[in-house]
């Protein structure tokens, strides 16, 4: 049977994790880089510009 390739991956310890991901800033940094590398471009219309929204407060 073969090895699940997710599963069986190489990790990072909680202390290289945190050093890496830690914070806000830093995990929306590395999201942004792995899911555009070459910089932000629509895939809709190409255009390279962008605007982020903030959430005040939930209610359910």
């Amino acid at each position: 049977m073969a090895k699940n390739k997710v599963k069986f991956q190489q990790g990072l310890t909680l202390q290289e994790f945190l050093s890496q991901y830690g914070s806000e800033n830093q995990c929306r940094h590395s999201l942004n880089q792995w899911r555009w590398p070459n910089g932000f471009i629509c895939p809709e219309c190409g255009h390279d510009r962008y605007c982020t929204l903030k959430v005040t407060s939930l209610e359910f």
